[in-house]
This record gives C-alpha cells, sequence and structure tokens, in this order.
C-alpha cells in the first residue's frame, strides 16, 4: 500500500507542475477570450519552480550529509563504502540539477528539446537525477539482487505486472492530458497516435524475433567481460524473473506489462525531450537486478544496447513499433520458445 501510495503523489506532482502552466491552444476551452490561464492560476508558475529547486537543494545536502557520514570514525567496512557511493551519486545528482536550472538546458547535448525554464521540464531533469542517483548507488544493486534470487521473495507474475504499472501512470501523467493537452494531443506527444499499422507494427514485431538470436550473440560476446561469479548471478536472477510455474498467459501478461508500461515512460514520455541515448541509459538503469556486486554490469549494457534499438523503432515509427519489439522479445524469452 505505501509503494502505491508514493507513485500516486509522484503522478499527482507531475500533473501539478503541468497545471502550472499555461494549456495549449487545442486543450484550452473553446470560446475562451485571450491566452487560457494555468489551471492553478496566475503565478504557480513562479512557486512551482521555486519548490523544484528547492528539492535540488535538498537532494545536495542529504548527499552532503551521507557522505559526511560516511566519513566519520565510527563508520567502516562495506557499509561505509556504500553509504559514501551513494551519498557521492545523491551530492552529483543534486549539484546538476541545480546547474542546469540555473545555466539552461539549451546548449547542453541530451537536454535541448526540454523546455525552457518550465515547471515540468524542471522536475523531469529532479526525477532523471534522482532515479540515476539511486539505482546507481551500489547498496540498491545489491538489495535487489538478494530479493529477486531468495525463494521466498522471488517475483511473481502479478508482482511483475504490477511494478510496471508506475512506469505508465507517470508516462501518461508527464505530458499531461486534460491538464494541458487535449487526449488526442497526450497521444499525440507520446507516439501512441497517428496509428502506422503498416509497415510498422509489422517490422516491430520482426525486430522483436530477430533480437533473439541477434541479442543472444551480442550477450554472448558481453559475457567475456564478467566474472564467472556474476555470470552465476545472472542465471540465477534470469531463472527466478522466469518462474517455474507461470501459466503461458501469465508469461504474456508480464512481457505485455513490461512493453507497454516500459515503453509508454521511456521511449513516449522520455526520449522526445532527452534523446535516445539518455532516456536509454536511465531504462537500462532501472534493471537493478542485472547488476554485480551493486554496479552496472556487462547486462547493463547489454540493455542499454536494447534501447537504442527500441528508441529508433519510436523515432522513425512511432511508440507502437517500439511497444510490439520489446513485448515479442520478453514473450519468447519469458515463453522459452527460443
Amino acid at each position: 500500500m505505501s509503494d502505491v501510495v508514493f507513485w500516486a503523489l509522484v503522478v499527482l506532482v507531475i500533473l501539478a507542475a503541468q497545471a502550472t502552466e499555461r494549456p495549449r491552444p487545442a486543450a484550452a476551452r473553446a470560446g475562451q477570450p485571450g491566452e487560457p490561464e494555468p489551471l492553478l492560476g496566475a503565478g504557480s508558475e513562479t512557486v512551482a519552480r521555486f519548490v523544484i529547486a528547492a528539492a535540488g537543494v535538498l537532494m545536495a545536502v542529504v548527499g552532503l550529509l551521507s557522505v559526511a557520514g560516511a566519513m566519520a570514525p565510527t563508520s567502516s567496512g562495506v557499509d561505509r563504502n556504500h553509504e559514501l557511493a551513494g551519498g557521492a551519486l545523491q551530492l552529483t545528482a543534486g549539484l546538476a540539477c541545480l546547474a542546469l536550472f540555473y545555466f539552461d538546458t539549451e546548449r547542453i547535448p541530451g537536454f535541448r528539446r526540454l523546455r525552457r525554464r518550465a515547471p515540468i521540464s524542471w522536475l523531469a531533469i529532479v526525477l532523471f537525477f534522482q532515479s540515476l542517483a539511486i539505482n546507481l548507488a551500489p547498496a540498491s544493486g545489491q538489495s535487489t539482487v538478494a530479493t529477486t534470487v531468495q525463494p521466498s521473495s522471488q517475483p511473481t507474475a502479478e508482482s511483475l505486472m504490477l511494478g510496471a504499472v508506475p512506469f505508465l501512470a507517470i508516462g501518461v501523467a508527464s505530458v499531461g492530458p486534460s491538464v494541458r493537452r487535449s487526449v488526442r494531443e497526450a497521444a499525440e506527444r507520446l507516439g501512441f497516435w497517428p496509428l502506422r499499422i503498416i509497415p510498422w507494427w509489422v517490422i516491430g514485431i520482426v525486430a522483436g524475433l530477430v533480437l533473439i538470436p541477434v541479442g543472444d550473440w551480442v550477450a554472448t560476446q558481453l559475457s567475456n567481460l564478467t566474472s564467472v561469479q556474476c555470470l552465476q548471478q545472472q542465471v540465477q536472477v534470469q531463472h527466478a524473473i522466469a518462474g517455474t510455474a507461470r501459466t503461458t498467459l501469465e508469461q504474456i501478461g508480464v512481457a505485455a506489462a513490461a512493453g507497454v508500461c516500459e515503453e509508454t515512460l521511456f521511449r513516449g514520455a522520455l526520449q522526445p525531450r532527452f534523446g535516445i541515448f539518455l532516456s536509454s541509459a536511465l531504462w537500462a538503469s532501472y534493471h537493478l537486478q542485472y547488476t554485480c556486486n551493486g554496479l552496472p554490469s556487462a547486462s547493463n549494457l547489454y540493455i542499454l544496447l536494447l534501447g537504442f534499438v527500441f528508441g529508433a523503432l519510436r523515432k522513425w515509427g512511432g511508440l507502437w513499433p517500439a511497444i510490439l519489439a520489446h513485448t515479442v522479445y520478453d514473450g519468447v524469452i519469458l515463453l522459452n520458445l527460443f
């Protein structure tokens, strides 16, 4: 329940950031004279920027305190190193946010498409760097791996499907449907519309199938960069995620949930603003179960490369080909058809 409340609050914050800006013309009420006011009223945009900037300062302060705590004489061993790394990442994330707020993003690769001084853009920057700081912290990776391979806490089909829902909710909320955009405009912004069934849906399905043997070869090459211990751990993780007693329908549901929910956020909402590389890097960072000793592994690099392929499909064919490729790829592997 606490996770549901947390993600619901994140979605509400995102919608509130959208509501501080003037609606786009097509989303404004018909017959309204002049430029429509933000849903939260005039002046709310300035307040929103102040609050988001304060969040960036808080991130930096928390990171600094964590680093200071790790440097204390009473701290020692592995826990100290983890706390130091996590604190340094948090501090760096906060400072990066503040730097982007101050110097703006127009001249910085990967951030140029963000709308200048828009609260939703500032919030996207905060969430982007905060997510990276948490996901790249060694303690996060080790905890996720331990939970995944532990027989008593291995992921079920239900937990995997429900775990993907926040990505869908955040992706949809981030484009402001019925807040700053009309529903149709939101669908166009995410890439759901217009439909390009022929040839792009076919290309997406074929890409998902082709990626399996090609990806297997790439993964084999990357395994040469991985220690035996990490390879054994990753085999355990893959078996845990694939499950042993799931029905065919459950496996299809897991694949479809990952394809629809993850692609909506990372390729639909984020890629048009952050570009293929940064959106794929963030997506790869969320696959914490494939880290090794808490650090990104060759498997995370492989997932990053997959992100580039899905990103290319999104760029040229819209969101549906990326969703289909992702779903087919995951489905074939989960159903053990390859």
